[in-house]
């Protein structure tokens, strides 16, 4: 005797979602994807600014330690070489 097999088995599918809720779906995750972007945008403008802000503060500190090697310390090696 040889088993017989049913083929006849049914498939459990989900339910296709409507066009409204696929266009909706679609919808919350461009909107997500468009709030992501704008915020990591404006975390990067953010870190670039405080990035310039510490170039122009080292920048201004490089200027008044040259000015004062100029003015102080260039002026006290000439009279120190007037002396010699």
């Amino acid at each position: 005797m040889s088993s017989h097999v049913n083929s006849n088995t049914q498939s459990t599918a989900l339910p296709e979602p409507s066009k409204f809720e696929q266009t909706d779906q679609s919808s919350v995750i461009i909107k997500t994807l468009k709030d992501e972007t704008t915020k990591s945008h404006d975390i990067l403008i953010d870190k670039i600014l405080r990035i310039e802000q510490k170039s122009d503060l080292a920048t201004q500190q490089r200027l008044s330690s040259l000015q004062m090697i100029e003015t102080q310390i260039v002026s006290y090696l000439f009279s120190m070489s007037e002396l010699l």
